[in-house]
């Protein structure tokens, strides 16, 4: 598998399964997040809403 699917893949597990009060994340009731402030948390150019 690729590597970088596989970085991110543990990234979004961390953030919206396990620690989103960790990098200031507020999911709503159901559990969801906008896309704009889960990007906003990457440091990658590569990663980015299409």
């Amino acid at each position: 598998m690729n590597t970088t699917l596989v970085e991110l893949s543990k990234f979004l597990s961390l953030v919206l399964r396990h620690k989103p009060d960790v990098l200031g994340l507020v999911l709503d009731p159901q559990g969801w997040i906008p896309v704009a402030d889960l990007l906003a948390l990457t440091c990658s150019p590569r990663l980015v809403r299409q």
